[in-house]
């Protein structure tokens, strides 16, 4: 396993020591930190640094290093959601922001439209008055188009609150956390190019997530490997159902399924299919940190990274309401590959723009 860098390390040990002590205290001088922890300056340097552009610290020469006295008036964060996007996946990202803010001290409410009927536009419009410390925004495939319109973009710009987006918002200045849905299914279509098989199926949901794993899919897999997509509108159809069918046809050929399963638990619909231990066949899924395959079922399986996301999205908003004043971050959190016979990996994120 990876060991993570020192300078992370020692970063995450300052700032425990910071959010256990009070606005003013002094913090250990850089030779007393360098001895506690055992390491070189250059960490040490390094993590007060990063503190200090994120305002958890202030650094004064001659006098030393204190703890920033910055307290939200607020303590509740808003997540604005929209119907569309009311599923498993969405239920993991709240846990995930929940399991960050809550030890810190702040509380967690989502809101927003539950229906396609409900006036986002009069939401939208009132969240500056919500009484909010800050907001993540996660919108769907539908309503991010929607952002396209003047109204809209008008509204994000007034809100005077930190917003971290899971989707970028046009010339919206906000911090912004991704899932990396290419480069993991790229990198099991040329896995599977590698296998000898000539037809693969595909289905899905049609929306961004999806078409966008598809594109890494056919990176991957190349020119020789037959690709059928079969792309359902998951508000009415649902993927796996489609499969249970398959099935129940007594199909037998590759699959790839490239969305997670509507519920959290074990995979029903692919029990009894053709990809047990030994089989000519492939499958492979995408699943979120909960799921599971039937016993005796073979697949290649992308992890959704929607826990983890929210986790860092939870993090970077935190950051940005404590005090960090550095530039708009924008980051990606990577899904994680397992193929068939290997351990699963430890899950990463990749900062593209904004970490020194």
């Amino acid at each position: 396993m990876t060991q993570p860098p020192k300078y992370k390390k020692i970063l995450e040990l300052i700032l425990n020591r910071v959010e256990k002590s009070e606005p003013g205290d002094r913090l250990p001088s850089i030779r007393a930190l360098m001895a506690e922890y055992e390491v070189s300056q250059s960490p040490v340097e390094r993590s007060l640094n990063e503190l200090t552009r994120r305002g958890r610290i202030r650094r004064e020469r001659g006098r030393g290093t204190f703890v920033e006295g910055h307290s939200p008036t607020s303590k509740m964060l808003g997540v604005y959601l929209d119907g569309e996007m009311l599923d498993h996946s969405t239920d993991l990202l709240l846990e995930g922001i929940r399991s960050y803010v809550e030890p810190r001290g702040f509380v967690v409410a989502d809101f927003g439209p539950r229906s396609v009927f409900e006036n986002q536009e009069e939401l939208l419009a009132s969240l500056g008055s919500m009484g909010f410390a800050g907001l993540v925004v996660l919108l769907s495939t539908t309503n991010f188009f929607h952002l396209e319109s003047a109204a809209w973009l008008k509204l994000f710009k007034k809100l005077k609150l930190p917003v971290v987006t899971c989707r970028p918002i046009p010339t919206v200045n906000a911090d912004l956390v991704m899932a990396d849905y290419f480069s993991a299914c790229q990198q099991l279509g040329t896995h599977l190019s590698n296998r000898r098989q000539e037809n693969f199926h595909f289905y899905g949901h049609l929306g961004t997530s999806t078409l966008i794993r598809l594109q890494g899919l056919r990176v991957g897999l190349g020119d020789d490997v037959n690709l059928k997509t079969h792309l359902f509108d998951g508000t009415k159809t649902n993927a796996y159902s489609e499969v249970r069918k398959m099935i129940d046809k007594k199909w037998e050929g590759n699959l790839i399924i490239g969305v997670p399963p509507p519920d959290g638990g074990i995979v029903q619909e692919l029990k009894d299919g053709p990809w047990r231990e030994g089989s000519k066949y492939e499958l492979a899924v995408v699943l979120e940190k909960d799921n599971k395959l039937p016993p005796g079922i073979e697949a290649h399986i992308i992890r959704k990274p929607s826990y983890r996301m929210g986790i860092k999205a939870a993090e970077t908003l935190i950051n940005r309401i404590l005090g960090y004043r550095g530039e708009t971050t924008y980051e990606i959190v990577q899904q994680r590959v397992q193929l068939i016979g290997e351990e699963e990996t430890e899950p990463t994120a990749v900062l593209i723009r904004g970490e020194s």
